[in-house]
């Protein structure tokens, strides 16, 4: 099997699309986010959104300097007693990540800081899922010159995104199981018939 048919089998289906569409040089910055946040948002649907996001804001926003070790317990509390879910998981890491860079929790609003919550575990299940497994075949392939330049391109991409996953975070924060959730309005034109018909869509 060529080496590349292994890298590309590392991606679950959706992330797997995108890995393709970049490594071929196919896609533009617009064509990339919509490639992306319409897989997560396809994989947040069907997790049921990110569950106990509410309790884990509470978490953040009750915190206090003295009391780091009493919040990272009630947040790993709250992971176990949702069985371990996936994104779950993913938003406590976000949470800690918060609380440690503004461990005076009370100084945050509560509505702020779920947005903000909500968006960042966005941004890390895309990494997760997608960024930190195409650096490496992308880089040694020569897609990319350096890490660094891959980097480069990865936080031009988030940047990109961000309108979209803003309106992600607020669909998942009126509709927490994210049922109906919808992917936002695409950035780039919708390519015509004889285009996709060119392309392996898994």
């Amino acid at each position: 099997m060529p080496e590349g048919d292994n890298f590309e089998r590392t991606f679950q289906s959706g992330w797997r699309s995108a890995f393709r569409y970049i490594r071929e040089g196919n896609g533009s910055t617009d064509e990339i986010c919509d490639k992306l946040t319409k897989t997560l948002t396809d994989k947040l649907r069907k997790a049921e959104g990110i569950p106990g996001h509410k309790r884990l804001t509470e978490v953040i926003c009750g915190s206090m300097p003295e009391d780091l070790a009493k919040s990272f317990g009630a947040i790993d509390d709250i992971v176990r007693e949702l069985g371990g879910h996936q994104y779950t998981k993913i938003a406590a890491d976000v949470a800690k990540s918060m609380i440690v860079q503004q461990p005076d929790g009370s100084a945050l609003g509560e509505a702020d800081t779920r947005k903000t919550l909500v968006e960042k575990t966005c941004y890390a299940i895309i990494d997760n899922a997608f960024f930190s497994r195409a650096e490496f075949p992308l880089v040694s392939e020569g897609r990319f010159a350096s890490v660094g330049d891959f980097r480069a391109w990865q936080g031009q991409q988030e940047q990109a995104m961000q309108a979209n996953i803003e309106k992600i975070a607020d669909q998942l924060i009126a509709r927490p199981d994210a049922k109906g959730l919808k992917a936002p309005k695409r950035m780039s034109p919708k390519k015509s018939t004889s285009a996709l018909l060119g392309e392996n869509l898994l």
